[in-house]
């Protein structure tokens, strides 16, 4: 697996279930304690995947909290996320240096507004490959596990939580923990430990399922913005 391809974790986001109706707004109820883990079975693990595959659009906010060996102080972001069947999606890193990313069904865009600077990508290039495979595991729990073994899996109330590793050796990416909550069938939280030390985790939160406009996905260039084509 290529190192482009695991920097997709990075903008994994939460999953709707078909219980919550369009156009409404979820929100984790606050868990005061935490009980003691359950052991999860692989039908549990079946459910949930089947449980993703109605999402048809998804909106939702993140928080992100980068830890590195070299560094005492962690990086934080915040930031929101769309995404639509069957492969459109757009990533607003609301944080300095602020950046978008954004897939059309055709075009992959990475702009950023300090720069000035917008690149676009092939859909066939390797770039892409990466985002493509994000897309499928917001739309498709299953697409994770393709390519990641699970080493545990238990219940703690209605969150499982999973922990995955890389089928491919050649992975920066050593171990991921991931929360799943059962009830909204949706990545609650999710930690990368990376073989370097660094972890990067992301909570998400203020899910949403509601239709989303095909022009969301829309990029259009600012005037004076310098465009770089890497297709």
């Amino acid at each position: 697996m290529s190192n482009v391809r695991n920097i997709l974790f990075v903008f994994v986001v939460g999953f709707l279930s078909t219980t919550l109706h369009a156009q409404t707004t979820t929100k984790e109820p606050t868990v005061v304690g935490k009980t003691a883990l359950k052991p999860m079975t692989m039908e549990d693990v079946s459910k949930l995947q089947e449980s993703f595959k109605h999402a048809q659009h998804i909106k939702v906010d993140f928080d992100m909290v980068q830890s590195r060996k070299l560094r005492k102080t962690p990086i934080k972001k915040q930031g929101t996320a769309q995404f639509a069947k069957p492969n459109m999606f757009l990533w607003n890193l609301e944080t300095a240096p602020q950046s978008i990313q954004i897939f059309d069904g055709k075009t992959f865009t990475r702009y950023s507004p300090e720069k000035q600077e917008a690149q676009i990508f092939s859909a066939k290039g390797e770039e892409f490959r990466s985002v493509a495979r994000l897309i499928d595991m917001v739309l498709d729990f299953g697409a994770l596990l393709k390519d990641y073994n699970i080493v545990s899996k238990n219940w703690q109330d209605s969150m499982a939580k999973l922990v995955l590793r890389p089928k491919a050796g050649d992975s920066d990416i050593r171990e991921v923990e991931l929360a799943v909550s059962s009830q909204f069938s949706f990545v609650r939280n999710i930690k990368m430990h990376f073989h370097s030390g660094n972890t990067t985790e992301i909570t998400f939160k203020n899910l949403a399922r509601q239709k989303l406009d095909p022009k969301v996905f829309a990029f259009h260039v600012p005037k004076g913005v310098k465009v770089i084509d890497i297709k």
